[in-house]
């Protein structure tokens, strides 16, 4: 299928009020400008057993989007789905994700091995299998594999699983493989499994074994793990090259195996000393572990 790069809500359904079950949509190039997926623009009840191999992407100015693989927004259930093409949006704020743009709800068992880019005229989020992760959401049993990038002028919010972990969110036994690239003019966060993962929110039983890289102007964070942890890392660990660097002198950048940035509790969770952390500001709080150690 091909759809109008004109329509708000765009995808093989637009809104999803029922349940939507064996699906694929192959050979598909989906366009708009707010919610885009390739199943489903919106999604209000259940997709399961649902794939994309096409493209999506959302295109607007002065205006919020949504790009997801399965769904450019969830707010109920996406399950045992996956998406294997790429994902892209370019417009004010950005939201895209491999499986969802903006998770408000649960997906579980699910997965993405497509690029995922977001490129925001003012802030940007991307991840591969959410580029948010609403208060309360939940993302578990599932993983990525594809390239992630993120770019804006004022902030950018990246990673190989959420771009930003909302308060009270949980990612539970996840893991990531694919890179993760973020730069933000004013401030950049990039983490293997997520970008920024907020008060009260949960990462347990994830890990992250690819390279992590944040630039910006001024602020930059880097993490295996998160850029930037409010909450708390439990049970989690980091095996990639960690990268922070920051284009002003006056800026920082902050580089961790585990954590770029931590103002919250990491619990049993580790990186390998052997793959290099490179910033001006290495997070002291980070536990490391050699390739031998870890096996």
């Amino acid at each position: 299928i091909k759809t109008d790069d004109q329509k708000e809500v765009s995808g093989l359904f637009g809104v999803n009020r029922g349940t939507i079950k064996n699906i694929g949509v192959i050979n598909s190039e989906i366009k708009g400008k707010a919610y885009i997926g390739g199943v489903a623009g919106w999604n209000e009840a259940t997709i399961e057993n649902s794939y994309n191999t096409g493209s999506v992407s959302s295109i607007s100015h002065n205006s919020d989007s949504y790009a997801g693989g399965v769904a450019g927004y969830n707010s109920a259930k996406i399950e045992n789905s996956c998406n294997k093409g790429s994902v892209s949006g370019n417009n004010d704020n950005s939201f895209s994700g491999g499986v969802a743009g903006w998770n408000e709800a649960t997906i579980e068992n699910s997965y993405n091995a497509g690029s995922v880019s977001s490129n925001g005229q003012i802030d940007s989020h991307a991840g591969g299998v959410a580029g948010l992760n609403d208060i309360k959401a939940t993302i578990e049993n599932s993983y990525n594999k594809g390239p992630v990038t993120g770019s804006a002028p004022f902030i950018s919010y990246t990673g190989g699983v959420v771009g930003y972990n909302h308060r009270e969110a949980m990612i539970s036994n996840i893991y990531n493989t694919g890179s993760v690239s973020s730069n933000g003019q004013i401030d950049s966060h990039a983490g293997g499994v997520a970008g920024y993962n907020d008060v009260g929110a949960t990462i347990l039983n994830s890990y992250n074994s690819s390279l992590v890289i944040s630039s910006a102007k001024f602020d930059s964070y880097a993490g295996g793990v998160a850029g930037w942890n409010e909450s708390t890392i439990e049970n989690s660990y980091n095996t990639g090259s960690v990268s922070s660097i920051s284009g002003n002198d006056n800026g920082n950048s902050y580089a961790g195996g585990v954590a770029g940035w931590n103002r919250g509790k990491i619990k049993n969770s580790y990186y390998n000393t052997d793959s290099p952390i490179d910033g001006k500001t290495i997070c002291e709080k980070d536990e490391g572990k050699t390739t031998a150690e870890m096996k």
